[in-house]
């Protein structure tokens, strides 16, 4: 037994081809389709339907279910990420009015790190979530350092900040810190003769840094202090990371986010929200102390199901990956993706996509929904286009 259309593993070594040449090596086969669907209502069956059809190889099957609903699957259009992040969560919330369990929502994605800004806006609406397939955003180590940086620019007495980033230097321990607090806590400026000489060197940059950027808090714009942060911490980065490269499009994300801020402390407050290990009493109806939204990568949710799936970042460019653009192989993989990634609701499903996603690694603008929903009719997939008001 086995469903060609969600072969979506080739990067651990699994091959499609396993199955679809099954006939070819194996005389006397006999193909049995088993195509009633007992998961998903008829309307969202309809568009994943027509997306696996455009398959160039595949066994054609036609998914039917006998779950009817006047719900139809949507295809929403944010001005940005942030906007995409905001109709998400809000969303969820009217699901909650809705009765729908909050254990029972997923946002899926690409890759683990299209929920950041989700991430965010979730923490600051105190809605629980769990995630899968990747780190969260602010448990990353070098998100904590570059914000401990931050917040020691803010309050030079954050001695919990100072102490991280002093033993990031080179030839700086925990004696070494233990022995300088009392000297530095509290300035950014303190006197040098009173630093050990040898250790002088790694520190002394460091707080000269630091202290000219709190001297522009009022006059630069919070993505500027923290493009000035992420430039001296990059070395670091580097130094201490054999996969700074990825790492480093983490940084460029958290340089995006603050962009939307005008106040670097408002900032730093919402980056050091977390999640609540449990709801709000009151706050959401039918939802118990255990309940958390899920989000997952798709490739870790292949085989789970629930009641509202909403897919983010369906961007031309991110999904597909535009790695994937020359081959064909690859691209019929990705929009396998999409297809086991639709194919996780029951009831409702929400694809959303900005129009405004900026890639560093392209340097360019990801505009375009993803080309597996080109030309898909109005009647078998809505287009919902919030960017206007």
């Amino acid at each position: 037994v086995g469903d060609d259309a969600q072969s979506i593993y080739s990067f651990r070594g699994a091959n499609y081809r396993n199955i679809l040449d099954f006939p070819k090596l194996f005389d006397g086969t006999k193909i049995i389709k088993l195509e009633q669907n007992y998961r998903s209502t008829q309307n969202i069956l309809n568009l994943t339907n027509t997306i696996i059809s455009r398959a160039k190889e595949k066994f054609a099957k036609n998914l039917f279910s006998e779950i009817q609903s006047p719900v139809m699957p949507a295809l929403i259009c944010a001005k940005d990420t942030q906007m995409e992040a905001d109709f998400i969560c809000q969303r969820i919330l009217e699901l909650l009015d809705e009765d729908v369990s909050l254990s029972d929502i997923c946002v899926l994605a690409r890759n683990a790190r299209m929920s950041y800004s989700l991430e965010i806006e979730l923490s600051k609406r105190a809605i629980p979530f769990q995630k899968f397939g990747g780190p969260k955003f602010m448990e990353t180590a070098h998100i904590k350092d570059v914000v401990a940086h931050l917040r020691v620019i803010i309050n030079p007495d954050d001695i919990i900040s100072l102490n991280r980033i002093l033993l990031l230097l080179r030839g700086i321990g925990a004696a070494t810190v233990n022995n300088i607090m009392p000297v530095i806590k509290g300035q950014l400026n303190p006197d040098v003769k009173l630093l050990p000489s040898n250790k002088a060197t790694s520190i002394v940059p460091m707080l000269k840094t630091l202290d000219k950027l709190r001297n522009t808090i009022a006059t630069k714009k919070p993505s500027d202090i923290v493009e000035e942060v992420i430039n001296y911490y990059r070395p670091i980065l580097k130094d201490k990371y054999d996969d700074f490269s990825k790492r480093e499009k983490d940084l460029d994300h958290f340089q995006y986010l603050a962009g939307q801020y005008s106040n670097l402390e408002d900032f730093i407050s919402d980056m050091a929200l977390e999640p609540p290990d449990a709801s709000v009493e009151g706050m959401y109806k039918r939802n118990s102390d255990d309940e958390a939204l899920t989000i997952s990568t798709i490739h870790s949710a292949k085989g789970l199901e629930w009641d509202s799936v909403f897919i983010i970042g369906a961007v031309d460019g991110r999904f597909p990956s535009a790695y994937s653009f020359n081959s064909e192989e690859e691209m019929d993989e990705e929009l396998r993706l999409m297809y086991v990634a639709t194919t996780r609701a029951k009831n409702n499903l929400y694809i959303t996509y900005p129009v405004d996603m900026y890639d560093y690694s392209m340097n360019m603008v990801l505009s375009k929904p993803s080309r597996f929903l080109d030309r898909i009719p109005d009647d078998i997939l809505e287009l919902w286009d919030i960017t206007e008001g």
